[in-house]
């Protein structure tokens, strides 16, 4: 059965503007002419569930585009960090050998002071 209330604003807009009623046959009282025309309102709730049914298949496919943009966002992120990363290694080790290279001249440099003392 349709419920008005489960759907989303999508789906109510949707109907609202095919001239669906979004009242559903639970929210009325029976009556002897109700249940004389229940096979008509059946019809009518599987004919105003199909926009529901595409507008939530529409959402689905929508979920699912943004989740895989989301997967691949972050697949970019972690490939750019990491290539940040080697960057990153690779002037530390430049660095430390240019440490090493000017610590060891400057130990040099204070043996040649001392020797001239």
């Amino acid at each position: 059965m349709y419920d008005p209330s489960s759907t989303n604003t999508v789906g109510r807009d949707y109907l609202i503007n095919a001239g669906s009623s979004p009242t559903s046959p639970q929210n009325q009282s029976p009556s002897s002419s109700d249940r004389s025309s229940s096979p008509t309102k059946l019809s009518n709730t599987k004919t105003s569930s199909l926009p529901v049914d595409s507008a939530r298949i529409e959402k689905r496919r929508q979920n699912t585009l943004a989740a895989r943009r989301y997967r691949q966002k972050r697949v970019d992120q972690m490939s750019g960090l990491e290539s940040q990363l080697k960057e990153t290694q690779g002037e530390r080790d430049d660095l430390r050998v240019k440490v090493a290279r000017l610590e060891g001249e400057v130990e040099t440099l204070r043996q040649l002071l001392r020797s001239q003392k």
